[in-house]
């Protein structure tokens, strides 16, 4: 399993993805271990301009379902 997190998430029925209630488990306990990792950092913006310039949300996905194996994906230039 090279992405724990799919099993919660992905449903694809040819791609077998583990569903079981122990699967889950190990998805949440891996998303709880990379968050607390992520809280380590130290960084931080100089600005609150500057921190909501930089947010996900400035950037519209582009369905990619028919060609990727993703529905959405960001492309930045």
């Amino acid at each position: 399993m090279a992405h724990p997190e799919k099993n919660g998430y992905e449903w694809k029925i040819n791609k077998n993805n583990p569903h079981t209630a122990d699967a889950i488990k190990i998805m949440q306990y891996f998303a709880n271990f990379f968050v607390n990792e992520a809280r380590k950092s130290t960084h931080t913006f100089a600005s609150s301009k500057e921190e909501r310039s930089s947010l996900i949300y400035n950037y519209a996905p582009t369905y990619t379902g028919d060609r990727l194996v993703f529905e959405q994906c960001y492309f930045f230039t």
